[in-house]
């Protein structure tokens, strides 16, 4: 005699499975992974689909980390409603990373490694004849923040600058190449000296060299391009929180390590202020 647990693996087995986009058969394995049946088509809606699951995880966390810093900060917050002329709970809130790492000189051996990167990077772009390197999709550092993406990083005190320390400021061959066609009077030694002389005496620990005690200490036009086009998600999530404001007012925590740091307040009346602990 056949028992129901037999039947219904019987059953199973005999089941065919399908591709969740387009409905064709697939094997057990292809279920697993790459979870499709591998149709050009359904590859493409699968990773849209595995984006937009990110995107609703990241906006979900974002949410969280609001409410955390709501709860949290709240005698901060409390000041930054009077500040506003509003009530805390009426409050927007805005939450950034924070970094808070002590200023230091940069050691020797540090320096020499980004000068060596420097020149070597320096003595590329100037090996080549002048419009030899394509600059159509180059973004030059002209243009501002907005006030409201300043006040953001302003409040973040540089959390992605970390990144620049073990990858030379972000500066390539091609950055200096972009300096050298928009400044046809420098030489290779020019070049090497102005960057030599933008860094500060002391910067941001394991940070970026240029990362100084009021940001950063390199003009936007010499910096590389990552440095004048990268936005966090957090800048882009104030960024959609205050699209449609026609009178900016928020709160913006900075946060380390799940805690609040740091609150400042921003509004079109009031500018970027923090908020002091009484």
């Amino acid at each position: 005699m056949v028992s129901d647990e037999d039947r219904q693996m019987a059953q199973r087995a005999a089941a065919k499975i399908s591709c969740p986009y387009c409905g064709s058969v697939i094997s057990a394995q292809q279920i697993i992974r790459p979870g499709h049946c591998g149709a050009p088509d359904c590859f493409t809606t699968h990773i849209v689909k595995g984006e937009r699951a990110r995107e609703d995880q990241r906006d979900s966390d974002y949410r969280e980390r609001q409410a955390d810093a709501r709860s949290k900060a709240r005698g901060k917050l409390v000041q930054a409603a009077d500040a506003l002329a509003s009530s805390p709970e009426d409050v927007s809130i805005a939450v950034v990373p924070f970094q808070n790492e002590p200023l230091e000189l940069l050691s020797e051996e540090e320096r020499e490694r980004f000068q060596t990167h420097l020149e070597h990077i320096v003595e590329q772009a100037f090996a080549v004849e002048p419009g030899a390197i394509d600059l159509s999709d180059y973004v030059p550092g002209t243009a501002t923040q907005s006030p409201v993406l300043a006040a953001g990083c302003a409040a973040c005190q540089g959390h992605c600058c970390k990144l620049g320390r073990k990858n030379n400021a972000f500066l390539t061959r091609k950055s200096v190449y972009y300096v050298r066609q928009n400044n046809p009077e420098l030489d290779p030694q020019d070049v090497i000296g102005h960057y030599l002389d933008a860094l500060p005496e002391t910067s941001v620990k394991d940070a970026c060299v240029y990362q100084g005690h009021q940001g950063c200490t390199l003009e936007r036009r010499w910096r590389g391009p990552v440095c004048n086009t990268f936005q966090c998600y957090d800048l882009n999530a104030m960024e959609a929180l205050t699209d449609e404001q026609t009178n900016v007012a928020l709160a913006i925590v900075g946060i380390n390590d799940s805690e609040p740091e740091k609150v400042m307040v921003f509004s079109d009346r009031t500018g970027l202020v923090e908020i002091e602990t009484n």
